[in-house]
């Protein structure tokens, strides 16, 4: 788990490392909630014009579920993704430089994110020809395992705002 700064590295397999991010052992749900609480406590926030706390970083957390007996490896797994809100140009406007770099770089994500997700839906569907975006973004990059159909399922869900005043926001999402 991780909700501190993270960088890539490409392993001589291919595969993705994040050097600085973090494996932990639990045991329990106390366990798993008290590591959660740790990782929510370093996660990059700030106000903006539409949130009080608004995420500047994707939060990814894989549960490596039970073992095969084995070898101790996961019998399966499981990746929950918090995606930092999307930066409208409206809502950015009296930010810093620094601050519209950061919302670019968040929406940049969250498109190539969007692009596989449309595309494994028409996988899916039995369209085969579909490109999977993948290295489009590091999140993408880092969740490639997860939009693989033959041995993964994907839900998607959204936050939806029920003020009228967030209405072009909750259609966007």
């Amino acid at each position: 788990a991780t909700g501190f700064s993270c960088t890539p590295l490409q392993a001589a397999d291919g595969s993705l490392q994040l050097s600085g991010s973090a494996v932990a052992s639990v045991k329990s749900s106390a366990d798993a909630r008290a590591l959660l609480s740790r990782v929510l406590a370093k996660r990059a926030t700030e106000a903006t014009a539409a949130n009080a706390t608004s995420s500047r970083s994707h939060m990814v957390l894989t549960l490596a579920i039970g073992d095969d007996g084995d070898n101790n490896a996961a019998a399966g797994s499981l990746t929950l993704v918090d995606c930092a809100g999307s930066e409208w140009s409206a809502d950015s406007s009296a930010h810093n430089a620094k601050r519209r770099q950061e919302g670019a770089e968040i929406n940049t994500s969250l498109h190539a994110l969007k692009q596989c997700v449309r595309a494994h839906a028409r996988r899916a569907a039995g369209d085969r020809s579909v490109r999977m975006p993948f290295r489009d973004s590091l999140l993408t990059r880092m969740l490639a395992p997860s939009f693989d159909e033959s041995r993964c399922r994907l839900a998607v869900i959204g936050c939806v705002s029920p003020a009228s005043a967030s209405t072009e926001h909750t259609v966007s999402t």
